[in-house]
């Protein structure tokens, strides 16, 4: 099982892998690394990480309970005709249900791309945005009979303009094949597209949407939690919560940057280059510039990177974590990766 992340962060590098049977894989774009006479500074760049289960977040995250505020489904089917069975007999039910709690359901059956990307744009209100169509891993949400396609980064620009009218408050309900690919153009330095996501990884059925749905909804308006309402239906998708993708990002990018041999590697890598630079080499011994690189490290890669992303990614709102939850759990990797165990 994965997540991915895009961590524009300081001086992000890596190296790319692969692993299977839950190891971990990365995709690294290497970062442009300026040193100047007196100090040094890191452009930002992206880090992509295929990232394992969060084990390590989850008790973390169940520290609070996620309640949303929203007044109306958004619901959006896609498939063709002879596909909507499952559909519609969802909304026989779920309709009166959301009447009787004071939730409008705002229900469009579309027919291209087009269609549904202005529903979208035109969208209004504190909304759950319900998704049903068929997902490819590569292109996106496909909209039949037309067959044309949402991609995934045009879908993540347009819930994010949603989530961010909410404050980051958005619940995004993708019951379509590969749905998980939406979080692909996710970046820390931008406002999250959703406040959660439930989607599958791979694919998944019409009877198992059909089973779910409505205890989910029904839960979701008794409490209005999502925990609770995800524990009773549509327990197929995944729940990705914005915060553990932040968590999880700061994580990785410390464990592969900040300590041991990927802190030494980095440093050397860095020195290396301010040997090549004009400025540098006439300038700060390099003794002097492997010192400062080790303090920056040291600086930026606690409370302040913790803050500079609550701000940008979570548009301020705090964590539920904190930094020292993100040492125990850099920490607590480490010494599984010392005993042989998958980090």
């Amino acid at each position: 099982k994965w997540w991915l992340a895009k961590f524009p962060s300081h001086d992000l590098y890596g190296s790319s892998g692969s692993g299977s049977g839950g190891q971990i894989t990365f995709e690294v774009a290497r970062c442009a690394d300026t040193l100047t006479e007196r100090n040094c500074y890191w452009q930002e760049t992206q880090l992509v990480a295929m990232l394992p289960p969060l084990e390590t977040s989850e008790a973390i995250m169940q520290m609070k309970s996620t309640s949303l505020a929203f007044d109306r489904i958004i619901w959006i089917c896609g498939f063709a005709e002879t596909d909507r069975y499952a559909t519609k007999k969802i909304l026989e039910d779920l309709e009166p249900l959301c009447a009787g709690n004071g939730i409008a359901c705002s229900v469009h059956f579309v027919s291209s791309a087009e269609e549904a990307v202005d529903i979208l744009k035109r969208a209004t209100g504190q909304p759950i945005v319900h998704l049903e169509m068929h997902g490819d891993k590569t292109l996106g949400l496909r909209v039949d009979p037309k067959g044309d396609f949402i991609s995934w980064e045009q879908l993540y620009s347009l819930l994010q303009r949603i989530n961010v009218a909410m404050m980051n408050r958005l619940l995004v309900v993708s019951a379509c094949c590969y749905g998980l690919r939406s979080i692909m153009q996710i970046q820390l330095a931008q406002p999250a597209p959703y406040k959660v996501l439930l989607a599958p990884e791979e694919t998944v059925t019409h009877g198992e949407i059909l089973n779910g749905t409505l205890p989910f909804y029904r839960e979701l308006f008794l409490n209005r939690e999502i925990n609770a309402a995800h524990a009773k239906g549509l327990t197929q998708l995944q729940y990705l919560h914005c915060e553990k993708l932040l968590f999880e990002a700061i994580v990785r990018y410390r464990l592969e940057s900040c300590v041991g041999k990927g802190k030494a590697s980095r440093i050397e890598r860095l020195v290396s280059e301010a040997r090549e630079d004009q400025q540098v080499r006439h300038g700060l011994p390099i003794r002097t510039i492997r010192r400062m690189l080790k303090r920056k490290i040291r600086t930026s890669s606690g409370p302040r990177l913790l803050k500079k992303y609550t701000t940008s990614f979570l548009m301020g709102e705090p964590a539920s974590f904190t930094s020292m939850d993100i040492d125990r759990a850099v920490d607590t990797r480490i010494q599984a990766k010392s005993r042989g165990k998958l980090l």
